[in-house]
């Protein structure tokens, strides 16, 4: 008998973390050091915005360094998770996934019912004639496993290209933050090993962030951005 058709239900991967060479803040806080050889101009330039942020610490010469200067920490998951952005995509998720699971379920029902009838007829069914109808139900079987399947990896895809949008337009809001801040450093959470709640950048960031990019479901264009 056939095998169970639906969709891949995997859960959504989180895409691969860029390792830059030249992580987020090198780049831009060198520039706010005075450093000669790089402007902030010509760094957001340079630097292309990753799919998230290099989990890499960020560091720069103590040369010269300015009054006030801070380190701070942030939370990528948390940033993307509780954005408004991030809220949108997930929610959007979550909708089509229940409506590709209830057409998963109705489609199973048909095929059992097709398998059972199957199973009714063939006594009476001559064996040439009864090869034939297997044949068939095996191809639609594997054809309605194919383009369940194609459907759940299109949502994969989308989702994960929403995350990489998330990042590319929170790229210059975040640079921006920093320079206000006279950041010296800005290091991924998950890379300390103890720090203080007041030196971590996520919930002002989410703030920002959510002020300057809504919920993204549409881009400048107006172009909507749905599953």
């Amino acid at each position: 008998m056939p095998r169970r058709p639906g969709g891949d239900r995997r859960d959504l991967r989180r895409p691969a973390v860029v390792d830059l060479r030249r992580p987020i803040w090198v780049l831009p806080l060198a520039a706010m050091l005075g450093l000669a050889s790089v402007g902030l101009a010509r760094a957001q330039e340079a630097a292309a915005p990753p799919a998230a942020l290099s989990p890499a610490t960020a560091s720069v010469p103590a040369q010269n360094p300015r009054a006030g200067a801070g380190i701070y920490t942030l939370n990528q998951d948390q940033l993307y998770k509780l954005s408004a952005f991030g809220k949108r995509v997930q929610r959007q998720l979550l909708i089509r996934r229940k409506a590709l699971k209830a057409e998963n379920s109705t489609l199973e029902s048909g095929l059992k019912a097709e398998e059972q009838h199957l199973t009714d007829i063939r006594k009476t069914t001559s064996p040439v004639d009864f090869r034939k109808l297997a044949d068939a139900f095996d191809a639609k079987v594997q054809k309605i496993r194919k383009d369940q399947a194609i459907k759940s990896n299109a949502l994969d895809s989308w989702a994960a290209n929403e995350r990489s949008r998330f990042f590319k337009l929170a790229y210059p809001i975040l640079l921006k933050m920093a320079a206000e801040l006279n950041a010296v450093a800005v290091l991924d959470e998950r890379m300390t090993l103890i720090s203080s709640r007041d030196i971590s950048l996520t919930a002002r960031a989410i703030q920002r962030i959510n002020a300057e990019l809504g919920d993204g479901a549409k881009d400048k264009a107006g172009k909507k951005h749905t599953p």
